[in-house]
């Protein structure tokens, strides 16, 4: 086991258990929404920890590649580094035309080029999630999205 990935597991549980205190504070309605990300994220860093912990040999095993199903390490990356440009193309988007204009471009793009589905399913797709986002966000939290630069002027 790697200290680094120690460390950055412990990072983590504190980093978020000091999101879970600071979520206290706001309103009951408020502090839904982050609880709901919050909670799974401290308790998957707390699991990690004691996996680290409790079984070091099987995390010394995996670093090893003792098992048949071995990860190359050394592989390019460059599957990640699409995912990124996809990440940083939403988020421009948003900026740009906000939440409920962006989700749709996005998906239709991204299920069209990346994950190559057909058109039926990716206009289902982008146009249920987009409905199903401005129903609970919109609707039921009551909390408006961000409308993007272009129609904020």
């Amino acid at each position: 086991m790697h200290s680094a990935e120690r460390a950055f597991t412990w990072f983590l549980l504190l980093f978020f258990s000091l999101l879970f205190a600071a979520t206290w504070q706001y309103d009951a309605r408020a502090r839904l929404a982050p609880l709901l990300l919050v909670v799974p994220a401290i308790i998957l860093s707390a699991v990690h920890l004691w996996i680290i912990y409790r079984h070091p040999r099987l995390q010394e095993e995996a670093a090893e590649g003792g098992g048949e199903e071995s990860f190359e390490i050394d592989a390019p990356f460059s599957e990640e580094r699409k995912m990124i440009g996809w990440f940083i193309f939403f988020a421009v988007l948003i900026w740009l035309v906000g939440f409920l204009v962006a989700t749709p471009v996005f998906l239709l793009i991204f299920l069209r080029l990346w994950a190559k589905e057909r058109w039926p399913l990716t206009i289902a797709i982008a146009g249920i999630s987009t409905v199903v986002i401005y129903l609970l966000v919109e609707v039921a939290f009551r909390v408006i999205l961000y409308r993007g630069w272009i129609f904020s002027q």
